[in-house]
This record gives C-alpha cells, sequence and structure tokens, in this order.
C-alpha cells in the first residue's frame, strides 16, 4: 500500500512547479531581448563583441551592530578636553566630557563606567 502524501505538501510542490515554470518563461524571454538588442547593435558596429561576463551587482555596504557607537566615543574620548558646550547657567560653556586619571566617565555618561582609550 504506498503511503499517504499530506495534501499540503502536494499542493506546495505544485505552486512551487508553477512559480519554477514562470521564472524560466520569464528568462527566455529576457534572453530573445537580449539576443535582439544584441542583433541591432551589431547591425550598427560589427566588430563589437558582448561583454564575457557578467557584472557583479554589489548590496550596499552595512555597518555592524555598534561599530558607529564606538567610533563616536573614540572620538569623543580623543577630543574630552576640547568638546564644550553651553553650560546650563547660559552664563558660559562646560566641558562635555569630564574624566579623572582612571578613565572614569563623569560626563554625559557617568553610569557607563570605564572606557578604554
Amino acid at each position: 500500500m504506498p503511503a499517504r502524501i499530506p495534501k499540503s505538501l502536494k499542493q506546495k510542490r505544485n505552486e512551487l512547479t508553477g512559480q519554477r515554470q514562470n521564472l524560466v518563461k520569464a528568462i527566455q524571454k529576457i534572453d530573445r531581448e537580449i539576443r535582439t538588442l544584441d542583433y541591432a547593435i551589431k547591425l550598427i558596429a560589427p566588430d563589437w563583441q558582448p561583454p564575457t561576463g557578467l557584472h557583479r551587482t554589489y548590496k550596499a555596504n552595512k555597518f555592524r551592530r555598534g561599530v558607529i557607537t564606538k567610533a563616536c566615543l573614540e572620538v569623543i574620548v580623543h577630543l574630552k578636553d576640547q568638546l564644550i558646550i553651553p553650560a546650563d547657567d547660559g552664563q558660559g560653556f562646560q566641558s562635555i566630557v569630564d574624566s579623572d586619571s582612571s578613565g572614569t566617565w563623569t560626563g554625559l555618561w557617568p553610569d557607563r563606567g570605564q572606557f578604554a582609550e
């Protein structure tokens, strides 16, 4: 007695087979269009040769998580004595980042603790 195949598996297979057939037809259509364009270009420039390799598409570069934050913090630490913001009283300026000799943050993020320079 043959094994019973679930209906959902058969339906999914039929659906994917139909999608594959549609994609194959689309590729064949694109191939015909490319051949037509190649022929038209050959009429204009008989010595033209189509490119041999495919042009690779590159996806946009993305920064890994935390890379930008780390870079910003490194800039702040490096420029800690040069960065100033208006003081709360509106009468002058104060340093954005203050740290003692141990490197402990006492400015913007006092709860963050040590930051390796």
